[in-house]
Parts: C-alpha cells; structure tokens; sequence
C-alpha cells in the first residue's frame, strides 16, 4: 500500500523511543534529513525501500547503536557520503540496490564492522576505491551485479581479492 508521506523531519518520532521496526516503504520522501531517526536508538530494522529517496545527509542515521538492516533499494540515491553510515556499529545487512549511485567512496563501510550482507545491484557504478577491497572480503554475501563496470587495470586488484586469484 502507498502512503503520501513525502517529509518526515527530525524529531517526528521523539515520542516512539522503544521502537524497534520502522517501515516506511513505498512513499514519497525525497530526503533523509540529518538526525530523522536520533530518537530511535532501539531501532533494530529501517526499511525505507520503493521511496523517491536522492539525498542521504551524512548525519541522517545518528543515535542507532542497534540498527542491524537498512533497506534503502528502490530509491533515486545519486550519491552516499562516506559517513553517511559511520554510526551504524551493528549494522549486519544493507540494501543499496535499484539506485542511481554513480561512485563508492573510500571510507564508506569501513565502520561496519558486523556488516554481513551488501547489496549494490543494479545502479551505475563503474569502479570501486582500493580501501573498499577488504571490507567486501569479510563480507559474507555481497551482490554488485547489473552495473555498468569498466573492466580496465584499475579493477584488476578488486578481481584479486575477491575471487583469491591471480
């Protein structure tokens, strides 16, 4: 079922601070306002999926010290900072996919240290940083299919580390 929710601005859940579950899938928000979900900090799911989401600011999941999946697929994102999940220690699985994110920055899941399931399908990535290597091997299921990768010298040391060739 769709909802017309298009804003949901910083302090709209300060009075739900033992939620545990949020789905606020299939509406109209656009932007995930910094410190949105402050108020949460026993929130253990988010799903934020089929929204019209292009803009995370980077302090938009402060305050979340038991968050362990974050469904952000179906979205419009065009860009994550690489802090934009900093404050996520318990965060075990992330869906990314069906967006329009063009890059992977250096730094952005390197304080993930639970992260178990990424998911980066389908969106416009080309190339990935060095830094990002390690952490996508620790990872126990990470999907990156139906991108548009350049496969030049460049990826030849992401290739390395995932498969264990050479």
């Amino acid at each position: 079922m769709k909802n017309q929710i298009a804003n949901i601005h910083p302090g709209t859940f300060s009075r739900l601070t033992k939620l545990k579950e949020l789905y606020i899938d299939y509406n109209n928000i656009t932007i995930v306002q910094c410190g949105t979900f402050s108020y949460l900090p026993l929130l253990r799911y988010l799903s934020m999926a089929h929204n019209q989401i292009f803009k995370i600011q980077a302090c938009a999941f402060l305050n979340l010290p038991h968050l362990q999946t974050l469904h952000l697929q179906s979205n419009q994102i065009k860009g994550i900072q690489s802090d934009t999940f900093s404050d996520l220690p318990r965060l075990q699985t992330l869906f990314l996919n069906v967006n329009k994110i063009p890059n992977i920055q250096a730094g952005t899941f390197s304080n993930l240290p639970k992260l178990q399931s990424l998911t980066l399908s389908d969106n416009q990535i080309s190339a990935l940083p060095p830094s990002i290597y390690k952490i996508l091997s620790v990872t126990s299921n990470v999907e990156m299919y139906y991108n548009p990768w350049q496969c030049d010298c460049n990826m030849v040391p992401f290739r390395l580390k995932m498969t264990g060739t050479h």
